[in-house]
């Protein structure tokens, strides 16, 4: 195995990730070793023991059992592969071979350090050469993060976890389908549909009919009209700013508010949410005072 290693990454069984070396030198061979077998609860089967040769140090090595899992590779799966296993493969899970290669029709591109699986389209790149990243991060199992979460709670220092899957990015990216109120209201209520559509809430009610609309009448003191309050913008900082823009033009678009040159004013603040997003305000307690 002289060779550049092309690592990556596979589901196996649908519930662990293993690390495999892909080896185009290792010619007849799919291997799995026998500590990762035991560890994850794999199927085995009993074989009728040979050697095999040139996979690793020592080049000769006898086995005699199976591991029949199900593996996933970039979503591409196979639900029934067979490995023989072996006691160690260096510092890999696994091994696949040029049998697997020649099997799923697999290309390589040395150059680009990706190969494509032409049966499903899927592309993997090979880990050894990815480029590093600016982020400080690792995969580890359940009990390795429970063990790392319960050290820093004693050293009281803090852990940022995120978590995503392609499942979640697949339904963030599909088009929502509409629902028809009439299959989830009951008859009773179809007459009132306009009320629960959501379409509405973007939209403006029409004028009332001449002499119904309301204006705010501003208190009298001293037989004074009371002054509105007025100031200039105070300093925002550029996210607080972005969330203001934002608010005010999908106000405008919906014609909640219109442009007015009046001197009034009344202060807006930000409330930040449990998800770090600025949720903004509107404080009208000193306009209320004297109306």
């Amino acid at each position: 195995m002289n060779s550049a290693f092309f690592t990556m990454q596979t589901l196996i069984n649908k519930k662990s990730y293993a690390h495999i070396l892909y080896n185009t030198e290792c010619l007849f061979y799919k291997m799995i070793t026998s500590c990762f077998a035991k560890n994850h609860n794999l199927q085995c089967m009993k074989i009728r023991s040979h050697m095999i040769t040139e996979f690793d140090k020592p080049s000769n090595s006898s086995v005699n059992e199976v591991a029949v899992v199900q593996i996933d590779i970039n979503e591409h799966q196979k639900s029934r592969a067979f490995f023989y296993i072996v006691s160690k493969i260096v510092s890999y899970d696994l091994i696949l071979g040029l049998s697997w290669m020649k099997q799923n029709k697999v290309i390589l591109n040395a150059g680009e350090a990706y190969l494509m699986i032409e049966f499903t389209e899927t592309i993997v790149w090979n880990r050894e050469a990815s480029v590093k990243s600016k982020f400080n991060y690792v995969m580890m199992s359940a009990m390795s993060f429970t063990n790392l979460i319960q050290k820093k709670e004693e050293k009281q220092k803090k852990i940022e976890v995120f978590l995503i899957s392609m499942i979640n990015i697949k339904k963030a990216l599909t088009s929502q389908k509409k629902t028809d109120l009439r299959t989830i209201l009951s008859d009773h209520y179809h007459e009132f549909l306009n009320v629960f559509n959501h379409m509405m809430t973007k939209k403006l009610l029409p004028l009332r009919e001449e002499g119904t609309d309301h204006q705010i009448e501003l208190e009298e003191v001293n037989e004074k009209e009371s002054k509105v309050l007025w100031d200039s913008l105070y300093n925002m900082t550029k996210d607080k700013l972005l969330v203001l823009c934002k608010t005010l033009t999908e106000l405008l678009n919906k014609q909640f508010i219109q442009v007015s040159n009046s001197f009034a004013a009344v202060f807006v603040l930000f409330i930040q949410k449990s998800e770090g997003e600025l949720q903004f305000c509107v404080n009208y307690c000193d306009l209320n005072q004297i109306t």
